[in-house]
């Protein structure tokens, strides 16, 4: 997958892809309404995940619109007493009303209804992320309020098409390793997000085949005073310190089938490029698995777990980075849709 080192359009007037690649920041420009009506309402895949937390405490948000229907889909785990609570909220026939941004640099995403309340939000170098509900496990309410920094550095950007799917394209960008700072609240318990916390977010885009199978781990964390950033997905790795980005040859998740399998999260999972310049396992504590569709029409399948990651990459300084239990976050994906 080449480089990309220059600002264009995404979309030709067809809606096909006119670019293939990655890039260390946003360079190219998508349009929703670009994308023909018919793909837009019922093929269009729009998301926002972010992950962030401290040594015991992780929050995953998701919120995506789908066209025929959407989805704000909330884990909150503890990695120390091994223990998840997960709430999805499905909304039918969205069809692009959740406003989904056409930019991961600027645009809130504001949700109201079914109880609950999120706030997506930006402004220069930061993301702010509010969420609130009164039952969050029919019992105890949830409050988020966190922010995180962007510092100056690379992100991994990537443009992929999928000749396949008439259409079929995927633009993203995941920032890694943000600064958080904070505070959730689980029923009686408060957690307070101080120096060394740190989060990610993942902004995505695409038309994607009908049948998807996708896989990717994103992780961060201080070793020895740098800040560490880790994403592999997508059939390629990146890791960023201290802002700096290095990607890696095409890289493998090893070990999705026995996961899905078991459903225990202790099942290693092995991450590995092709030139071993990036090797790594996840160490897994606590799994969120959930399945949700139609008959006959949609299924998706999806699996959040969460744990630690160690071992090492080689970064293009030369220097060969140990990693020693980092958080970390692996999600895999079997769709219908």
């Amino acid at each position: 997958m080449k480089e990309i080192i220059e600002s264009g359009e995404l979309l030709g007037p067809s809606g096909q892809p006119l670019h293939k690649g990655w890039s260390r920041s946003m360079l190219l420009s998508y349009h929703r309404s670009e994308v023909p009506a018919w793909r837009r309402l019922f093929r269009l895949k729009e998301w926002d995940t972010c992950v962030f937390g401290n040594d015991d405490l992780q929050v995953c948000i998701t919120i995506a619109d789908c066209g025929y229907a959407g989805a704000v889909t909330v884990s909150v785990v503890s990695l120390l007493r091994r223990t998840e609570m997960t709430r999805t909220v499905i909304l039918p026939f969205t069809f692009g009303g959740m406003e989904m941004t056409e930019t991961p640099d600027y645009g809130d995403i504001i949700f109201r209804g079914k109880g609950l309340s999120l706030d997506l939000a930006r402004s220069p170098g930061k993301r702010y992320i509010r969420f609130r509900m009164e039952h969050f496990d029919d019992v105890k309410p949830l409050y988020v309020n966190v922010n995180l920094t962007q510092s100056e550095g690379d992100s991994l950007c990537t443009a992929a098409a999928y000749p396949e799917t008439a259409g079929g394209f995927c633009l993203s960008q995941r920032l890694l390793a943000m600064p958080a700072s904070g505070v959730v609240v689980y029923g009686a318990d408060r957690f307070e997000l101080e120096s060394g916390c740190m989060g990610s977010y993942y902004w995505g885009r695409g038309v994607l085949p009908r049948s998807t199978s996708r896989q990717w781990l994103m992780g961060c964390g201080n070793i020895a005073g740098r800040r560490i950033g880790i994403c592999v997905g997508d059939d390629a790795g990146f890791v960023c310190v201290d802002g700096k980005g290095t990607r890696f040859a095409p890289t493998s998740i090893r070990g999705i089938q026995g996961l899905r399998e078991s459903n225990d999260p202790s099942m290693p999972v092995v991450l590995r490029s092709t030139d071993d310049a990036l090797n790594l396992t996840l160490e897994g504590a606590v799994r969120c698995a959930q399945s949700r569709g139609l008959p006959l029409l949609v299924s998706v399948e999806r699996g959040l777990t969460f744990g630690r990651c160690s071992g090492s990459v080689l970064l293009d300084s030369g220097e060969r980075l140990q990693i020693e239990g980092m958080n970390a976050m692996l999600c895999d994906i079997q769709a219908v849709w």
